[in-house]
């Protein structure tokens, strides 16, 4: 995985628990940065990024042993969806350097750190919260399946 990748994919939430600001990214779980400000926390995000960096490069973290490859673990999701969101998926994937797959995980995983945010709940809102939800319980339900038998 390219560091910029990781740095494109960085969010920035408030957390209750911690009570201060935290950087991460989906794509890269095992580091995030947390301040008083969203300015440090991505300042910190960004030095353990600096440091952990060279380790990944080196195939020296679990799971991220080739730098520009698939993540591990991923299971396959079909779906449909309307001409123009996927060609929104395509360019995103390509702006962020990342695979269609890793764009869903960014955006589930940005509307998890902000799906209690204290935003207007429109009615647009509160059924993309519905769908956003369902979609993670059809990927909860399809990971517990056990792998089909091959005859």
């Amino acid at each position: 995985m390219k560091k910029e990748t990781i740095e494109k994919t960085a969010v920035c939430y408030w957390s209750k628990q911690d009570d201060s600001f935290v950087v991460c990214s989906p794509l890269f779980d095992n580091i995030a940065g947390t301040g008083e400000t969203a300015q440090e926390a991505m300042e910190m995000f960004q030095d353990m990024l600096d440091d952990w960096y060279p380790s990944i490069a080196e195939g020296k973290v679990t799971g991220y042993d080739k730098a520009g490859r698939p993540m591990k673990g991923g299971i396959a999701l079909n779906c449909l969806v309307r001409p123009e969101n996927k060609k929104e998926l395509g360019r995103l994937a390509k702006r962020l350097g990342i695979s269609h797959g890793a764009v869903v995980d960014y955006l589930l995983f940005f509307y998890q750190v902000n799906k209690d945010a204290p935003f207007q709940q429109t009615p647009h809102r509160k059924l993309a919260i519905y769908i956003a939800d369902l979609v993670s319980e059809k990927l909860a339900e399809k990971a517990q399946k056990p792998p089909g038998r091959v005859s």
